[in-house]
């Protein structure tokens, strides 16, 4: 079994600390926050001149009022997702591939052997807005590497090799659903995520001889085609490097799926569990998914789902890169772009007793990720608007300001990184948006500047492909893994989370005067 962490940094009390001044890792004592103050620069002016060029936008100032309508704005639209629907023509190589996962996944349906041999297999899948990633371990066979799914070319979110489109494909003629376009005619279904995401809006969005589909019905048939052909894969392309005789294997799954942190709540959370649930009953059964057998597929079921778990998307991201990067035990920052949501997440990763613990101070997601670009469009034109990019690059920098800023006043002043150098990971489809980088360039410059006022400075930081997880993308692109890669732990390993809601302000450090205590030449 692996130990995916406590044999790597070494203990907590190899953490440095700066003399003289009390600091606490962890606690659940509460202390009254001092008010907030302003951020400030003292000569903007100056500081323009002299830190930025001509066609650089530096926000200093941002309108609460401006950032929380456009919010309020895009929670009214009808939101897109990036992926651009067009007619696929599929290669006879991504026929053959799909193919041959299917029907390896059908033979072991119906492999009826009772002397099977147990084999255990976490699936950790990344259920994006434009894109699902997924990577599988085997947890208790250490002689097997980790794997990220491969996705035939064609069916690739930008043209990255892991990354499968969040779309769904539905045959009409036929009543047919599948991740794979059948012919030139079949609708394509996206903002599959989206519309599950929007609690408020359980839309129909198919009918078939008077039988209402709704867009939860749709993401489960997305998400258990999908989980369908993983099985497939792994039984057809990995199984057989291994064993001998695949077909004396019983495979013993466990399924990770990741939730933003911020919208972890019993309805959210319950809502993904069922979705999961009977998506896991769809990959189960060989028969075609449709309208018209939905219902009896997904009833006809008795099994407990306690390998079906839900986590926070931000804590499996955090081990994967601590365990990537072979980073030390500390506080850190996420900033993962998406295609719809900005969340921005400020932890501490401690190691107590050989026991990993994650405590997540600060989680937030707002409607601010790659496609809001996008969106201001259609704000603008729904609602007679004016709003430009400006706008929306001041409302991500306010954002991954007020993210810090509070978390630094409020939540956990006493961090060590604060008076050092906060490592900042910038991950997601959407990190290399321009407006995006710039916003968080800016808030970078603001922030390490003698005007700003901090005392310490904000580091972004890389990180790169594990060695045991096999891939076939670049290590620039290997952070569109990062949270799948995380899900593929096993669930007794994964480290412990407490959530923002469960942890108590930090008490402010205390500075201690050792000069009184100095004993010199002129005392013996």
């Amino acid at each position: 079994m692996f130990k995916f962490l406590s044999n790597l940094f070494g203990s907590k009390e190899q953490i440095e600390r700066p003399r003289g001044k009390t600091y606490y890792e962890y606690s659940k004592t509460k202390n009254e926050p001092k008010k907030n103050k302003p951020l400030k620069i003292k000569n903007k002016n100056s500081y323009l001149k002299k830190n930025i060029n001509e066609q650089d936008t530096i926000v200093f100032e941002t309108s609460n009022e401006n950032y929380e309508e456009l919010l309020g704005l895009f929670e009214k639209i009808d939101k897109t997702d990036g992926l651009i629907n067009k007619n696929l023509k599929l290669s006879e190589t991504t026929i053959l591939t799909v193919d041959k996962w299917k029907n390896a996944f059908d033979k072991s349906k119906s492999n009826n052997s009772n002397n099977n041999e147990i084999v255990d297999i976490v699936i950790g899948f990344d259920f994006g807005t434009s894109s699902s990633k997924i990577v599988v371990s085997f947890p208790f066979n250490g002689n097997i590497d980790t794997f990220a799914f491969p996705v035939p070319e064609e069916l690739r979110a930008d043209n990255h090799e892991h990354c499968w489109k969040s779309i769904l494909y539905y045959d009409e003629d036929s009543d047919c659903f599948d991740v794979i376009p059948k012919n030139d005619n079949v609708l394509q279904l996206s903002e599959i995520k989206t519309s599950l995401m929007n609690k408020s809006s359980n839309k129909i969005v198919l009918k078939k001889d008077d039988i209402p589909f709704t867009s939860e019905n749709i993401s489960v048939v997305y998400l258990g085609i999908i989980l369908r052909l993983i099985k497939g894969w792994v039984i057809s392309d990995i199984l057989p490097q291994h064993f001998r005789e695949v077909s004396t294997l019983q495979p013993s799954w466990e399924v990770n799926i990741g939730l933003p942190a911020a919208k972890i709540d019993e309805s959210i959370t319950g809502l993904y569990k069922n979705t999961l649930k009977f998506a896991w009953i769809i990959s189960e059964s060989k028969e075609q998914i449709k309208i018209t057998n939905f219902l009896d597929i997904i009833k006809n079921n008795n099994s407990k789902f306690e390998f079906l778990n839900i986590r926070p998307e931000v804590a499996a991201q955090s081990v994967g890169f601590i365990q990537s990067a072979m980073l030390e035990y500390g506080a850190y920052t996420v900033v993962d772009v998406g295609a719809s949501t900005l969340d921005i997440c400020i932890f501490n990763y401690i190691n107590i007793d050989d026991i990993e613990k994650q405590a997540l101070f600060t989680a937030n997601v707002d409607l601010l990720g790659a496609e809001t670009i996008n969106w201001i469009e259609i704000v603008n034109k729904k609602f007679a608007k004016e709003f430009r990019n400006i706008d929306l690059k001041k409302s991500i920098q306010s954002s991954f300001s007020t993210s810090l800023i509070n978390t630094k006043d409020k939540r956990a002043g006493t961090l060590k990184e604060w008076h050092s150098s906060m490592p900042v990971i910038i991950c997601g489809g959407g990190k290399n948006s321009q407006v995006h980088q710039d916003a968080l360039n800016n808030s970078k410059k603001i922030w390490n500047s003698e005007s700003g006022g901090m005392t310490g400075n904000l580091k972004f930081i890389n990180t790169t492909i594990p060695e045991n997880l096999n891939v076939n993308c670049k290590n620039d692109q290997y952070h569109r893994l990062s949270v799948a890669w995380g899900l593929s732990i096993e669930q007794e390993e994964f480290a412990k989370i407490e959530l923002p809601k469960d942890i108590k302000d930090l008490p402010k450090y205390n500075i201690v005067d050792y000069q009184a205590r100095y004993i010199g030449a002129e005392h013996i």
